[in-house]
């Protein structure tokens, strides 16, 4: 990826303390001879957007979680959102849905959304779109003198195409993240990030990808961000439940969003729980809290009746239509 060079004006959501700030917004910018800006306040989409008209940044450092926020806000003040002097923006500290990249392309189409994948013992990027050559649902190609393994449970080497451990070289390095080397046209290989190992679940004895039924519940037009979590019932049994945090001026139902995932996915990955929330809580990376919201999930009684987890909302028995 072309990361900069010296006509080039860095400015990051993410603070210095981040991994992925100090490499995108300190080191290899200033490595290339260009300037940063390090903005005191607190990042918000209002911010940001005041921040890029004042200061006319060519390359954003960005997260899910704020482009989320940038997009709600240009929806609202449409004439306030000019970014037409940055020539890349990159994504990265969490899995970025395609919903939100979907609206990305169509508000500021002229911005590439450049999605990566990177860990703080790197410093920046181990996989990483370029502009010209993205290609929507990965993270990627794996960067220059870095190799990457996909590896099953018992270490064993996949194909690609198959879904395992993301392990680099040198000494392969196991982040603890799950993903798959796909080919594609021009000869290079693309790396689909598909989540932390910690984001599968089991529910009557069916494996639940967390980020799938997120990914799912943010293609609502209501929904703004959405974190999904295993619980125990009050039988003692796993079962899904989603944190949901509104678009402004959206309002949406329990049973509205439970019936909108029935509709396109099995039951058993409906959650069974939705709770609402104003935000969802951060650490001081940026990412959700999910220790937080565990704590809060055991503090909320079960009030909703159950989602019959073997129909998938249109009447069709889940056994009987899936393998």
């Amino acid at each position: 990826m072309n990361s900069g060079g010296p006509h080039d004006l860095t400015l990051s959501v993410p603070r210095l303390f981040f991994g992925y700030a100090t490499g995108g917004n300190l080191l290899f910018p200033l490595s290339v001879g260009g300037t940063s800006i390090l903005a005191p306040e607190w990042p918000t989409a209002e911010g940001i957007f005041n921040q890029v008209k004042c200061h006319r940044p060519t390359i954003l450092i960005n997260t899910p979680a704020m482009i989320a926020k940038m997009l709600d806000w240009a929806e609202q003040h449409p004439n306030e959102c000019d970014l037409s002097s940055i020539r890349l923006m990159t994504s990265a500290g969490e899995k970025l849905p395609s919903s939100i990249y979907d609206r990305w392309v169509r508000i500021f189409p002229n911005t590439p959304l450049c999605d990566g994948l990177g860990f703080a013992e790197h410093w920046y990027f181990v996989s990483v779109n370029r502009p010209g050559e993205i290609r929507p649902g990965t993270v990627g190609r794996i960067i220059p003198s870095l190799d990457v393994m996909i590896c099953d449970e018992e270490g064993k080497q996949l194909s690609d195409g198959e879904e395992g451990a993301a392990s680099f070289r040198d000494g392969w390095f196991v982040p603890g993240d799950l993903a798959k080397l796909v080919p594609d046209i021009d000869g290079h290989r693309r790396l689909v990030y598909v989540g932390r190992s910690g984001s599968y679940f089991k529910v009557s004895g069916r494996w639940v990808n967390a980020d799938e039924v997120t990914d799912t519940l943010l293609q609502h037009s209501a929904v703004a961000e959405c974190t999904v979590l295993p619980y125990e019932d009050q039988g003692g049994l796993t079962k899904p439940a989603a944190f949901v945090v509104l678009r402004p001026d959206h309002q949406v139902d329990e049973d509205t969003l439970k019936t909108y995932v029935l509709t396109k996915l099995e039951g058993y990955k409906c959650p069974q729980r939705v709770i609402f929330l104003a935000e969802l809580p951060r650490t001081p990376l940026g990412k959700v809290d999910l220790a937080a919201l565990k704590r809060q999930l055991k503090e909320i009684p079960t009030t909703q009746p159950a989602v019959d987890e073997h129909e998938d909302g249109l009447g069709i028995d889940i056994d009987e239509t899936s393998s």
